[in-house]
């Protein structure tokens, strides 16, 4: 199994480069929130002068196939139109890392978050499809790679609906589709650390990422690790 370390990698430039940043987890988990306030963070401070870029965001990609292609919520428990959905999204997810394979990003989501909708919602054999791609192991390993974020769900008022979010009749559902991000990590030996929902507060959100991205951790490990 590849190690993960969030201290610096190197691009091909030889310009040291922060470990890239993956926030995942359930819908309503304040991933986007979180992201936009990152943006915030880092325009106001200077990179170059600790030696390193500016982040690149990358947003999140399931709002965009789904507006681009026709998709909608619904469709995720439909064993063609889910597959269709997760592999577009898939795709896109990929390519843009590909392009950003030299700079340091951090990221809305992942290829992942496919991989555990598809399980939960779809079914195993569009899991399994998804799972078999190239752009998938491709993925993975940029994961084992980088810092991964799982935001907890739990705080019922971030809960929403809309065309692109599913709803809940209760928690239950959200609840355990948050187990299943720690089940598919652990199934693929990704390190990753949990956001816990209890620390609402925005500000003290971004400084406990800021604060991880910024530690060299030489002994990753595979199970939850709050902040």
């Amino acid at each position: 199994m590849m190690s993960t370390s969030f201290g610096t990698l190197n691009n091909r430039s030889g310009t040291p480069k922060q470990s890239n940043l993956y926030l995942i987890g359930p819908q309503c988990s304040g991933k986007t929130t979180l992201l936009n306030a990152l943006r915030a963070f880092y325009s106001d401070r200077d990179p170059a002068s600790h030696g390193i870029e500016q982040p690149f965001f990358i947003e999140e990609v399931v709002r965009v196939i789904m507006h681009e292609k026709g998709f909608q919520a619904r469709d995720l428990y439909d064993s063609v139109r889910g597959l269709q959905l997760q592999t577009h999204i898939l795709l896109r997810q990929n390519q843009i890392e590909e392009q950003l394979k030299d700079r340091w990003f951090l990221a809305d989501r992942s290829a992942l978050d496919t991989l555990v909708y598809a399980k939960q919602y779809t079914g195993t054999d569009a899991f399994k499809a998804l799972a078999s791609t190239k752009e998938w192991e491709n993925s993975r390993l940029r994961m084992q790679y980088a810092t991964v974020i799982v935001c907890e769900a739990g705080n019922t008022e971030w809960l929403s609906a809309d065309k692109v979010r599913l709803a809940y009749q209760d928690t239950a559902g959200w609840k355990a589709l948050n187990e299943s991000f720690f089940v598919m990590l652990r199934e693929y030996g990704i390190s990753y650390s949990v956001l816990p929902n209890a620390v609402k507060d925005l500000g003290e959100r971004v400084a406990l990422v800021s604060r991880l991205l910024n530690t060299d951790t030489s002994n990753a490990c595979l199970e939850p690790v709050s902040f």
